[in-house]
């Protein structure tokens, strides 16, 4: 009997031990799957970050290319104004110049949108 009953005992642990088998083998599957989706997001984030960097670096150009267009055009209305001898106290010359760069900034712009949706 006592073989009979170490037997039963040994059929019952091999039972357990497939379960547990079972149950690790699971558990690293989801572990394995858990860190493919942590890579995924590190990656993602990765990506973001570089499209982000490379958006700001791009506009940091743009505003620099912008701020010497600026002084281009200014100079250049203040030569018109010269030219045209436009007179009178300085904030009328400033609303003057105003006016000139805003018009020719529209001008810029509508020929710039012509020319970008051309395909």
């Amino acid at each position: 009997m006592p073989i009979k009953k170490i037997s039963t005992e040994l059929k019952k642990l091999k039972g357990k031990l497939k379960e547990r088998e079972k149950f690790l083998k699971e558990q690293k599957n989801i572990t394995r799957k858990a860190a493919q989706k942590t890579k995924q997001a590190v990656n993602d984030l990765k990506n973001e970050t570089k499209k982000h960097v490379v958006t700001a670096l791009v506009a940091g150009f743009g505003f620099i290319i912008a701020l010497v267009w600026r002084d281009a055009i200014k100079e250049y209305v203040n030569i018109l104004v010269t030219k045209f001898s436009v007179s009178g106290p300085l904030p009328v010359i400033t609303f003057y110049t105003a006016m000139i760069t805003t018009i020719i900034a529209v001008v810029g712009i509508v020929l710039i949108t012509k020319w970008g949706s051309k395909s």
